[in-house]
């Protein structure tokens, strides 16, 4: 969903297409009031968060940005197939100008997107027949636009060509980048994707100098040692999108954008661990480590903090932001995962075997742990289930 440059269609037929588009909405206050309406389709949003809505057709800057997350649905699927291209091209795409399938391919077009809008940055999630396009001098000057992007695919074949001549081709779990400001082509095969949108000033402030062509941003990712991270906090983003509410989603946005722009700045600045360095992000990354290699006896911050590419300190300062300590969160990720182990283990199965897999290699300290952290025995979770 990057765009176009102004379609020359009238507005009837602009409305008339997007009265046909199946489009699902929520408020944030809504969804988060009531779970069974965190996917309602239809739901409107008052004008008092945003005054624009998918009925009104193509967003425009004087509609502005909500005033709290909203997320929302549109796909093609309700929209005849001879205009579904059209459609899309009107609702979906900014500062992309989307070349016209052949004949052929015209009415085999589908598409369909999630997104998440918020007053600090942007969410979609995305599937859609291939798509062409370019971005050129010409459509910079007379739109302005100057968002970012930065996404991955997750499924299909991405190739980018930015104004360097610098060729990018993404496949399933690579990166890829945007940019409103340069001149840029873009060829995606049927795809599924997943990208951020963010303000350029974010993006040159994390980096500490002008954003160079994506090419380059791209290699840059490639060297950086926390790079696996935004990976997989992507991919967890994308995988429990559809069961969070929307200030759920909001939360897990806040946190990718966090992890990106830590990354970026590691990625394009020697100090990773100066005062501008955002804590936060550590703390994300720092997090998803310790879930993935809870199991290893050895695991403490210091090797936390050398997966991170970070220092001890700064590791350390992370989780004192959010009143915790590095050694108590291990701790706590360890004992929550063996009560959860035992709680659906055999009634025959070893504790004491559990607890290893969790980290515990002797029995008497973990039940020691176990009591203080739960006030029972071990055995007494069965008992419980």
């Amino acid at each position: 969903m990057a765009a176009n440059g102004e379609a020359a269609r009238g507005e009837a037929d602009r409305r008339e297409a997007a009265r046909g588009a199946r489009v699902g909405r929520e408020s944030a206050r809504a969804a988060d009031h009531d779970p069974s309406d965190r996917r309602a389709g239809g739901q409107k949003w008052p004008r008092t968060v945003w005054i624009w809505s998918p009925e009104l057709g193509r967003w425009k800057p004087e509609y502005g940005r909500p005033r709290q997350p909203v997320a929302l649905t549109v796909s093609t699927d309700d929209v005849r197939r001879s205009e579904a291209f059209d459609y899309w091209r009107d609702i979906a795409y900014y500062h992309f100008d989307a070349r016209r399938p052949p004949p052929e391919s015209l009415s085999r077009f589908r598409a369909q997107a999630h997104g998440l809008i918020t007053p600090g940055g942007d969410l979609f999630l995305y599937t859609s027949s291939g798509v062409t396009g370019q971005r050129t001098a010409r459509q910079i000057r007379a739109d302005g636009g100057a968002s970012f992007d930065f996404g991955m695919v997750l499924s299909g074949v991405r190739v980018h060509r930015d104004e360097q001549e610098g060729v990018i081709i993404s496949g399933p779990g690579d990166f890829f980048c945007y940019d409103a400001t340069r001149v840029s082509r873009v060829r995606w095969d049927d795809h599924r994707g997943v990208h951020l949108s963010l303000s350029r000033a974010m993006v040159q402030g994390a980096m500490g100098q002008p954003v160079p062509p994506a090419s380059a941003i791209i290699r840059r990712l490639q060297e950086s040692s926390l790079t696996p991270f935004l990976r997989a906090q992507l991919g967890v983003l994308v995988q429990q999108y559809e069961s969070l509410s929307v200030r759920e989603r909001s939360v897990m946005l806040q946190a990718t954008v966090d992890l990106l722009l830590t990354v970026l700045r590691e990625a394009f600045n020697t100090e990773t661990d100066g005062p501008d360095t955002s804590l936060g992000a550590y703390f994300t990354a720092a997090k998803r480590v310790i879930h993935q290699r809870f199991a290893d006896p050895g695991l403490d911050a210091e090797t936390v903090a050398n997966l991170l590419n970070c220092s001890r300190a700064t590791l350390y300062r992370a989780f004192k932001e959010h009143g915790v300590t590095v050694a108590r969160y291990i701790r706590e990720v360890r004992l929550q995962e063996a009560r959860r182990r035992i709680a659906v283990s055999a009634p025959g199965a070893s504790i004491a075997a559990i607890a290893e897999e969790c980290g515990f290699y002797d029995p008497t300290y973990f039940r020691r742990l176990f009591r203080e952290r739960f006030d029972m025995n071990p055995s007494d979770v069965r008992d419980l289930e």
